[in-house]
């Protein structure tokens, strides 16, 4: 081993170069969080449908077009569901390739179930591990993300978890939403996070309850619009070099139904013993898990005639343009009802309710149709005020929102390229992060070749 008490110089060095080593290391670990203009705030408003704007004279959604960028609506994934959508959203992939096909499923190969909010089972990462949400490949990239009652959050996907998660146990109030609105503005400008991420489900609640078109449907939009309309003044109230990005999306949009336009498949399906293992979901389609070949027939014979309203679909009968089909968790046969009709099936025979009360309003249905319909927004340095595009699909925001990140985005189904007309010409530096290593490579060098 050489000595190096023979070289002054270099031996002054051996004692420097460990503390500049320190101090640059600490400096780049600094550098690792965003500036203000690479941050990222994202608003979930769940059954806000692409119409809800104009519908319900809601002025600051109204204001985010003129102030941000819009796409005129979103196509959410089929089903038109929540948990699929969700998830389509932070991982930009189909329902198909993510795995997440429903809000209840079912794996014939391990007999678990995964039924929202219900059983412990939900939780298993063979439900969670196909998709990488957003704020696991921030969590990968050494970013911050805070999560705000967002489904899904406190599950450990693919190893890995947020910076922070106030999981979600009960339908936010509009007020918690509030509260959670002012703390990722406070956890964003004092540059503690990265990205934060809140999830509003009052507007679905009263969808549901309700319909899409009724009053109280519309005074809890207004509540929403306010508190938007609260954060749009505080980020336009920070300077230019203090603003930070906003994103608002919803998974699915909402229609009218109601008890005269029923599909009742009970007593088809319970005409002889054995033609079922279980059935996932109901009223915009029903997942029917047959035990082998011989049941599947059976059913779909039973089925495929059985309304004029109903499509009966085996497996690899499913369209391709839902890119659905193929997902690990999709049953043997899938029955998709007409928009505004609901099926009913033997585990859940029953009109489906809210309380005591028959539903007003429901989704799931084929995503081609314009009331399932979801919304994109946005506001902040990325965005070019006032600019819009016709539409984009729910795969796509996760490619926009890796890049105002700053994120390698994981391999996804998504287009970039579909926001190039909303963003502004200033969005897209990316040179500062890569100064301090190439800065620190340099002076190591100079320091070693000057003792040498």
């Amino acid at each position: 081993m050489a000595s190096s008490s023979g070289n002054p110089r270099r031996s002054m060095l051996y004692h420097v170069l460990p503390v500049l080593v320190v101090f640059l290391s600490s400096s780049i670990e600094a550098k690792t969080r965003n500036p203000p203009n690479r941050r990222l705030m994202v608003l979930l408003v769940d059954g806000f449908r692409w119409d809800y704007a104009d519908k319900h004279n809601l002025a600051n959604f109204k204001r985010l077009e003129s102030d941000g960028a819009k796409a005129g609506y979103m196509q959410n994934d089929y089903p038109t569901l929540s948990y699929p959508n969700y998830y389509t959203l932070m991982t930009g992939l189909h329902t198909e390739n993510h795995a997440m096909t429903g809000n209840f499923m079912y794996d014939p190969d391990t007999k678990k179930f995964f039924l929202i909010g219900t059983n412990k089972d939900q939780f298993l990462p063979l439900w969670w591990d196909h998709g990488e949400p957003l704020w696991v490949t921030a969590d990968l990239q050494n970013k911050s993300s805070y999560m705000f009652f967002w489904p899904g959050c406190e599950v450990t996907i693919r190893g890995r978890d947020p910076t922070f998660c106030d999981a979600y146990s009960k339908v936010p109030s509009i007020q918690e939403v509030a509260d959670a609105l002012d703390q990722g503005f406070l956890l964003i400008t004092n540059g503690t996070a990265d990205m934060v991420a809140v999830y509003s489900e009052q507007p679905d609640h009263y969808g549901h309850k309700y319909g899409p078109d009724a009053e109280n449907t519309r005074l809890v939009l207004q509540d929403i619009d306010r508190e938007v309309g609260k954060l749009l003044d505080r980020i336009a109230a920070l300077t230019d070099d203090e603003k930070f990005n906003l994103v608002i999306v919803s998974d699915h949009g909402m229609t009218t139904i109601d008890p005269s336009r029923t599909i009742n498949i009970t007593e088809a399906l319970t005409s002889e013993p054995g033609l079922y293992i279980t059935i996932m979901e109901s009223a915009a389609l029903a997942s029917i898990y047959a035990p082998n070949q011989e049941a599947e027939d059976k059913v779909h014979t039973l089925l495929k005639d059985f309304s004029d309203h109903m499509q009966v679909y085996r497996r690899q009968e499913i369209p391709d343009r839902f890119y659905y089909k193929n997902g690990p968790f999709v049953s043997r046969i899938t029955c998709v009802a007409d928009l505004g009709w609901t099926i009913l099936q033997p585990l859940q025979p029953e009109f489906p309710k809210k309380g005591l009360s028959d539903m007003q309003g429901f989704h799931g249905y084929d995503n081609g149709e314009i009331d399932m319909r979801g919304i994109f927004y946005a506001y902040g340095p990325y965005f070019q005020p006032g600019s819009r595009v016709d539409h984009i699909q729910a795969i796509d925001p996760y490619s926009v929102m890796c890049d105002i990140l700053e994120l390698a985005p994981s391999p996804n189904n998504g287009t970039l390229s579909v926001f190039e007309p909303l963003k502004a010409v200033s969005a897209g530096s990316r040179d500062c992060p890569s100064v301090l290593p190439a800065w620190f490579f340099v002076v190591t060098l100079l320091a070693w070749k000057a003792v040498w």
